[in-house]
């Protein structure tokens, strides 16, 4: 995967260079806290290019976490973030109900958009001190984001695309004998949390390739893949996979959970096992 490296602006140069070979990416993450990285370059380097009469139509949503602080002797904060695709900061806006956020040690985590903090209020004081993996879901677009305490990186930002599909339609060239090629589950660890009372939802991510290295997630050709797993039941939606775990099942209990994926109509397939 190509790095692009950035300071606190963005030369014409950087910009279009981005543009034009980057911009399209299904996915781009960006490794920096704003006191780095401004949200402002962000949007200057996926606003339009006008140097070519083009114009990308593409739109993002990003959440941020940060700033993980012990408080208590049973309590820590971190910071979390809500941006549009102007990178403006929407974090007030979006209600709590509609993200959920867990911790891997036993706690309660809640969220306050009016200040963008959330707090972890744990279960034992002896917890404190363990290295913790904070996850934040957004339930109704499936936006996956964590922050691992031991990774010493102090913050982390995950940026979706929604694209115009016309932009990533492949050439007419490609399409008589275009076909699924490569199948990856690019998600490091699936995101558990609670959905409709005493439902158990699972969250990952996943990429569609074809035979030339296309992103075709969000085309009518990866609609044949069938993922599976046996602790649940798995829908998909452009590129999030959402695991239902059987109501038998307790996912605090496991480990790790193993989902396949097929494709019906090539035969391509993959494999991933994935930690909670």
């Amino acid at each position: 995967e190509p790095i692009t490296l950035i300071n606190n602006d963005s030369p014409a140069n950087t910009r279009s260079y981005y543009q034009q070979r980057v911009a399209n990416a299904s996915h781009v993450y960006v490794f920096g806290g704003t006191g780095i990285i401004p949200d402002s370059v962000i949007t200057d380097l996926n606003s339009p290019n006008t140097t070519n009469g083009d114009s990308l139509t593409k739109t993002y949503k990003t959440l941020r976490l940060s700033n993980l602080t012990k408080v208590g002797t049973t309590t820590a904060t971190f910071k979390y973030q809500v941006l549009d695709g102007t990178g403006q900061d929407i974090t007030s806006s979006v209600p709590a109900t509609q993200l959920s956020a867990v911790a891997s040690v036993r706690s309660s985590v809640t969220l306050d958009p009016s200040k963008g903090i959330g707090t972890i209020t744990y279960n034992s004081s002896s917890d404190t001190d363990k290295p913790v993996i904070i996850t934040l879901v957004d339930l109704t677009t499936g936006i996956v984001v964590s922050l691992d305490s031991s990774s010493g990186s102090g913050s982390s930002s995950y940026t979706a695309p929604i694209t115009d599909p016309t932009l990533e339609s492949p050439s007419s060239s490609q399409t008589s004998d275009q076909k699924v090629s490569k199948i990856t589950i690019n998600s490091t660890k699936l995101a558990v949390v609670p959905s409709n009372g005493t439902d158990r939802m699972g969250y990952a991510t996943y990429i569609v390739n074809d035979q030339y290295g296309a992103d075709i997630t969000r085309s009518s050709l990866a609609n044949n893949i069938q993922f599976s797993s046996s602790v649940g039941t798995i829908t998909t939606e452009q590129g999030i996979l959402k695991l239902k775990f059987y109501p038998n099942i307790n996912p605090e209990s496991l480990a790790k959970v193993t989902i396949t994926g097929v494709d019906l109509n090539s035969g391509v397939a993959t494999i991933q096992t994935l930690p909670l």
